[in-house]
């Protein structure tokens, strides 16, 4: 493939309307994706569409030093590309249970995020659980994780709609972000079930907010308590939880998050009325558990993100220009250093650490005001 179309591509990928490159790829690959398509086994109505969509994440994310590469594989990678999007739509389909063997591409998919984030720099509860797993662990982890992400979002309507791979390490592979939301849990999960039941560090965050989550209904509720009691139901959410997985079999038939694990603990908060267990001494007059209000999780997600714009204007200037660069631009990930660095006519290592400090100082901010409006805030 001519390089220069792979750059027309991309800058089409790039446009907010999505139909412009739906229309460039009939006019430059058309015939070729069709022949494609024939090969594949999924006559899926939906299989074109879905390829055209991941196609375009793939290009709208890469690098400029990437497309060389890309271009002279072009062939190999629009298979690879056909076979993601019949994957995703072929789960749509399937319970987590009935899978009996997972596409190894999209299990070292998150192998390769999973080795990512063992070199990452910084110390985190996360290093020595990965030093303790063998590969033979690494891939039941994916397995796991697989699990999550098939039940948690491509079977749900409205996020399967959004693309989900991106081009990596010379392949096409699940995007980072999608994988790493629900790496982390299964990580945590998997050591302390099968290798280690003193590292129970990963439920620390989790059990945060749903103590944060309680408090926030306890307050509404105008509790004067609010803070006691809901460190207690976290308390009892978190013993729950681990007698739930001391209790259960580590064989084939153990326990499978297929959620992340803040919801499905939040979900022992609802279901299990623990709020209102909490104050019903309280309460005057003879109060339900229905009568008292579940909060919508999904509400929390729409006060940070207006945080978080709020608190990135506080920034001085030099900071807010960095973090705009890295982020606000077509990458769906983040701009790397050196290009900024070009950009702002800047040293790479400059560039760096004015980008580690501000993010820091942002993450600060952030959780300062979290705290303040009570609201479920993930430093990760």
């Amino acid at each position: 493939m001519d390089i220069k179309v792979i750059d027309q591509l991309v800058e089409a990928a790039r446009r907010p309307i999505e139909l412009a490159f739906g229309q460039r790829v009939n006019e430059f690959i058309g015939r070729t994706l069709d022949q494609n398509l024939t090969h594949y086994k999924s006559q899926s109505p939906m299989l074109r569409q879905v390829v055209i969509q991941e196609l375009g994440s793939v290009l709208r994310q890469l690098q400029p030093d990437e497309r060389a590469f890309f271009a002279t594989a072009f062939d190999s990678v629009l298979r690879d590309v056909i076979k993601a999007a019949g994957w995703k739509i072929q789960m749509r389909a399937q319970a987590p249970d009935a899978i009996e063997r997972w596409d190894e591409n999209r299990r070292m998919d998150v192998v390769v995020w999973m080795d990512q984030l063992a070199q990452q720099p910084g110390d985190s509860y996360l290093k020595p659980l990965l030093s303790k797993l063998s590969r033979e662990d690494q891939l039941r982890i994916a397995e796991r994780t697989l699990r999550a992400i098939v039940h948690s979002v491509i079977q749900d309507d409205a996020r399967v709609r959004s693309p989900m791979f991106v081009f990596h390490k010379e392949r096409v592979c699940l995007e980072k972000k999608l994988v790493f939301d629900y790496l982390h849990d299964q990580i945590g999960l998997y050591v302390y079930q099968f290798l280690d039941r003193q590292a129970g560090a990963f439920l620390n965050e989790p059990c945060l907010k749903v103590r944060l989550y309680a408090r926030k209904q306890l307050q509404g509720l105008q509790i004067m308590e609010a803070d006691d009691l809901s460190k207690d139901i976290m308390a009892e959410v978190r013993e729950d939880f681990l007698r739930k997985l001391n209790t259960t079999k580590t064989g084939k038939d153990s326990f499978f998050l297929d959620s992340l694990l803040s919801t499905y603990l939040l979900g022992f908060v609802n279901r299990g009325r623990l709020v209102w267990h909490a104050i019903k001494n309280q309460l005057a007059g003879d109060v339900s558990p229905d009568e008292i209000p579940i909060l919508a999780v999904h509400d929390n997600d729409e006060q940070l993100k207006e945080v978080l714009v709020s608190c990135k204007q506080q920034l001085k200037p030099d900071c807010k220009e960095v973090i705009d660069s890295r982020y606000n631009n077509d990458y769906l990930r983040p701009l790397p250093a050196s290009e900024i660095a070009a950009d702002l006519d800047k040293g790479v290592k400059v560039v760096e650490g004015l980008i580690r400090r501000c993010l820091e100082t942002l993450r600060t901010y952030v959780a300062d005001e979290c705290r303040r409006q009570h609201l479920i805030f993930s430093p990760r």
